[in-house]
């Protein structure tokens, strides 16, 4: 006896296309792996495949990161190539955010996206900032199209935007504050700004400071005055500074037998109750 059993044709997985980002129309092929007696294979053996193959290796231009002045112009750079084998050209996005969670580059009348080529199946996308907004910084990325819908993703470019200081703040946030004769007193200040701002300070008597806070050992009355802090960072336009001033008072304490703590919003000082 005798069992026989029919076995329609089955294909293997298509290969690796032929080559990748070079001249010439490039193929896949794929091998019929068993038949007996069954349905014969529909299709072809090998094909073209380059309308399946995104674009050859999209290129930032811009490996380093790039720093540009806030409200200046700048524009980031990516290339990619084309089979010779498919007709139609190369459109380019842009996105920024974070590995797999990238989101789409807002255009707009102070962003704007363009593509040249050369001819020669050589694209270049341009992602042109009008008024570069610190807004705008971060990690930003190319992906190149084809006109088959295929794309690949460039690796990133750093886009940092520097602007001068701002927001000079001295603590304690008062712009009178009062001390006691004899107590130690610490100021602080912050700026915002692009690199990061270092600092420096005036105080009564000519005296100087550097760094973003001053520290005074106990206090006499002629520590008391204008206490100026002035944050200063480098742009391209050149050296940028901005300052902020608050007033110290110095008062000093009699013998006394009770006092009470009075809290304003300007400043903290003791009502004194001397003895007689």
């Amino acid at each position: 006896f005798t069992l026989t059993v029919n076995v329609d044709c089955m294909w293997s997985a298509w290969s690796a296309c032929s080559a990748t980002c070079s001249a010439g129309t490039h193929s896949r092929t794929r091998n019929r792996l068993k038949q007996h007696n069954g349905m014969d294979c529909v299709g072809v053996t090998d094909e073209d495949c380059d309308s399946s193959q995104p674009p050859c290796n999209p290129t930032a231009a811009h490996t380093s990161p790039v720093f540009i002045d806030e409200f200046s112009s700048q524009a980031l750079m990516c290339s990619a190539s084309q089979f010779a084998g498919l007709s139609g050209g190369i459109t380019f996005g842009w996105y920024r955010g974070l590995e797999g969670m990238e989101a789409a580059v807002t255009l707009n009348t102070q962003v704007a996206n363009s593509t040249s080529d050369d001819g020669n199946g050589q694209f270049t996308g341009r992602l042109m900032f009008v008024s570069v907004s610190r807004f705008d910084a971060g990690s930003i990325k190319c992906r190149a199209f084809n006109v088959n819908g295929a794309s690949q993703l460039s690796s990133a470019m750093l886009l940092e935007v520097k602007y001068a200081p701002e927001s000079v703040r001295i603590g304690p946030s008062r712009s009178l504050l009062v001390g006691v004769k004899g107590s130690s007193f610490t100021l602080f200040c912050f700026a915002a700004g692009n690199p990061a701002p270092t600092y420096s300070w005036r105080q009564p008597g000519g005296k100087t400071a550097t760094g973003d806070e001053l520290q005074l050992p106990p206090v006499q009355f002629e520590d008391g005055g204008v206490y100026t802090c002035v944050a200063n960072n480098t742009i391209e336009a050149g050296a940028k500074s901005e300052e902020e001033t608050v007033v110290l008072r110095i008062e000093g304490i009699a013998n006394w037998n009770c006092c009470v703590l009075i809290r304003s919003s300007t400043e903290v000082h003791l009502d004194i109750s001397q003895e007689l």
